[in-house]
């Protein structure tokens, strides 16, 4: 059965021009899907210079291959001309209009083990006074069934608070020998310098601020103490006999201030009550002091550094409220069949903007609401069921009266009319 996966986590800003003009594309690091889905890989982009009139006419370009750069990689997506690569005839299309949104989709029907597996969007200004920028990161595709890890694109965490950023490995054959995380500033996982490796020898061992949670059963990595030198990106290497996975773009942990400053707040109501049963939709607004490229929301749980209640991949969400949330209106939190657990809850809303600053050079900022706290409340009775209740408590009510006036009856005929005593003859 086909599965339309639409990626709505959109990262990794890449491209630009120079200070003055600075435009960039953004695209999701990585996507799990099986053979024969469909899949829609946006590729998010800004103006030069901010330019909200859309005045530019694109030309939209897609590339595809197994170079880790878009740059070595092959057309196969002309939009201007509608010049599809043979191997994709028939199953891919163009989605999105960049004179009305500034992000254009590439849709691929029933995905193949040849294709790809890296995709990049390309963008031709047809004014001669500005020139191409592309995303030179792409999004990978993997496919189930083969040995892989799968990472998250981002974590928001507080500093001070310990955090864990999931590597989650797919189809090993054999138990995991030897774990590498590499971080680093850059967005490309091969070109961080920084490498801390365990093995069977040291796999319960910590090493400065990182362990691994649960080595080899759950080889994620665990940072203690989050401070602002840990705003990174971390990628995670896993050798399980001779064969090696590894991430291509990795995790990058957006690190808040305990005290923001940023220029810009989250606003979140106080409190919220809501029956048992029903659906709660909690607010989140927040004020930017400019246009961001990528605004991501996740929503955490207890208290500022709980669990997540909803986080754009399904993995991070805790298993109370996986399949019960979702976001409304792009921010708020939606949940479905609120428990009398979720009663004097508290939910903080957490927001990662992402600003297009040079060439090839853009900003994370990260901040959170102040929380509401959730009331859940009993159904009340309706109408229908008040009238029952009220029958049933009138027929009791009768049905005493009935009986004390029988018993009554027998009582005073008594007092009247005693029985005479019988004389034996």
């Amino acid at each position: 059965m086909d599965q339309l996966l639409l990626l709505l986590l959109l990262w990794t800003c890449q491209g630009g021009i120079h200070s003055k003009n600075p435009y960039c594309t953004i695209q999701t690091g990585s996507v799990r899907v099986s053979e024969g889905d469909n899949v829609i890989i946006p590729c998010r982009f800004s103006y030069p210079g901010y330019r909200r009139d859309r005045s530019i006419s694109l030309r939209v370009y897609w590339r595809a291959g197994t170079s880790q750069t878009c740059g070595q990689n092959t057309f196969i997506y002309n939009h201007t001309e509608n010049d599809v690569h043979g191997n994709y005839t028939g199953r891919i299309s163009l989605e999105g209009n960049p004179k009305e949104q500034n992000v254009v989709s590439l849709r691929i029907q029933r995905i193949r083990r040849t294709d790809g597996p890296m995709f990049c969007c390309r963008l031709e200004p047809e004014d001669k006074g500005l020139k191409p920028w592309q995303n030179i990161q792409g999004t990978f595709i993997q496919l189930s069934g083969e040995f892989s890890v799968q990472q998250v694109d981002t974590i928001p965490a507080i500093e001070g608070e310990t955090t864990v950023i999931p590597c989650i490995v797919h189809s090993a054959t054999e138990e995991i020998r030897e774990v590498k995380w590499r971080w680093g500033d850059r967005l490309t996982c091969n070109n961080n310098p920084n490498i801390v490796r365990w093995t069977e020898v040291n796999g319960s061992q910590k090493q400065s601020d990182f362990s691994l949670v649960d080595f080899p059963r759950d080889v994620s990595l665990r940072i203690e103490g989050v401070a602002p030198s840990h705003r990174k990106h971390y990628c995670c290497e896993v050798k399980v006999g001779n064969k090696t996975a590894l991430s291509d773009h990795g995790t990058e942990l957006a690190v808040a201030a305990s005290e923001p400053s940023v220029g810009f707040s989250v606003t979140q109501s106080p409190e919220l009550t809501v029956q048992s049963g029903g659906s709660a939709s909690i607010s989140c607004s927040f004020s930017p002091n400019r246009d961001p490229l990528w605004v991501g929301v996740y929503w955490r749980v207890g208290n500022l550094t709980g669990p997540f209640a909803y986080h754009p991949s399904q993995e991070m969400v805790h298993p109370m409220y996986k399949g019960r949330t979702e976001l409304r209106r792009e921010t708020d939190l939606y949940i479905r069949n609120v428990q009398e657990a979720d009663n004097n809850t508290s939910y903080y809303c957490f927001v990662i903007l992402r600003f297009c600053e040079d060439f090839n050079n853009f900003s994370t900022e990260t901040i959170y609401g102040t929380g509401t706290r959730q009331h859940v409340t009993a159904v009340p009775l309706s109408p229908r069921w008040k009238l029952y209740i009220i029958l049933s408590v009138r027929c009791v009510l009768l049905c005493i009266i009935i009986t004390a006036g029988i018993l009554g009856h027998r009582k005073v005929k008594g007092l009247w009319f005693p029985a005479q005593d019988k004389v034996i003859e």
